[in-house]
């Protein structure tokens, strides 16, 4: 399985909602995808964004320190080749990555 396949399926373990893969290697020199999703609390943003950099670390995959701390409602994990945006609900909406980026979003079942 694909280390986004599996990313995507520790973000839906721990309650992420929505998720989103955008394919960004046509786009972007820095990443060649990009994860979005949202919780609905402070709490669980934190928990999201510990879960998956313990995910990170167990594949040995390097990356960034995480952008933002526990009062953000926007987290930022910079995994090099996969960037992860895990936001609130509210914040989501207002930075509508989605509709910035939306001609790269894919499905999961197209990832290799």
């Amino acid at each position: 399985m694909s280390l986004i396949k599996e990313l995507v399926n520790v973000i839906d373990q721990y309650q992420g909602e929505d998720i989103t893969i955008l394919d960004m290697k046509e786009v972007s020199p820095y990443m060649d995808y990009m994860i979005v999703t949202h919780v609905s609390n402070p709490r669980l943003l934190k928990a999201l964004a510990t879960y998956t950099q313990e995910f990170l670390d167990q594949k040995q995959v390097q990356y960034r320190p995480m952008e933002g701390d526990t009062t953000s409602r926007w987290l930022l994990i910079d995994g090099y080749e996969v960037v992860i945006h895990l936001f609130l609900e509210d914040e989501r909406k207002v930075y509508n990555l989605e509709k910035l980026w939306r001609d790269c979003i894919v499905s999961i079942d197209s990832i290799a």
